[in-house]
């Protein structure tokens, strides 16, 4: 991190050859790279994050809790790409339909028990405004032959990681260098 920002303070002619930035420089420009970091990353440009997930479903449970710590414990991603069911006998496997809030709203009863079919992602800090944690919900809810050979399969885009200390190292390919700077 910090020599990305002595870099690019360089570059712009705050500091000059071999001299070391303030602190509070550091500082601010470390929080002004952080934020041009989630700008990129609301355009959906991290194609280097995306990250194949697992879940072990358990029969009669239709919602999974996934963040550190969680039901499925690795950091939440910010979006599900593709979804499907891994039969554990023979890894076939058979598609999930990615579905939205809505229309897993309008799906009949919610306890009906088989094969899940669908699922429906709410990312972290949505409808229960927890920051770090997401849920996916499936539909229709799995039984008990279900969870004992199949489990979920998911890809999903993870968060860029923030430089929080001055040795971090970028969350991004080498070739992003020169943008960063």
């Amino acid at each position: 991190r910090d020599q990305i920002i002595t870099r690019a303070l360089r570059i712009i002619g705050s500091i000059s050859q071999g001299e070391t930035p303030a602190a509070t420089a550091v500082t601010e420009a470390s929080e002004a790279l952080n934020d041009l970091i989630k700008e990129w990353e609301s355009d959906g440009m991290q194609l280097w994050c995306v990250k194949e997930y697992s879940l072990t479903p358990v029969a009669g449970t239709s919602t999974y809790s996934i963040g550190v710590g969680q039901t499925i414990n690795s950091v939440a991603p910010t979006k599900l790409l593709q979804a499907w069911n891994r039969s554990t006998a023979n890894s076939l496997d058979t598609p999930i339909l990615l579905i939205t809030r809505h229309e897993y709203n309008m799906l009949g009863s919610k306890t009906t028990q088989g094969q899940p079919s669908q699922l429906w992602y709410n990312p972290p800090g949505e409808i229960t405004g927890t920051e770090n944690v997401g849920s996916l919900t499936l539909y229709v809810t799995p039984n008990t032959s279900y969870a004992a050979n199949y489990t979920v399969k998911f890809t999903g885009v993870r968060p860029i990681q923030d430089f929080d200390s001055a040795s971090d190292i970028m969350d991004f390919p080498q070739y992003f260098g020169n943008a960063l700077v």
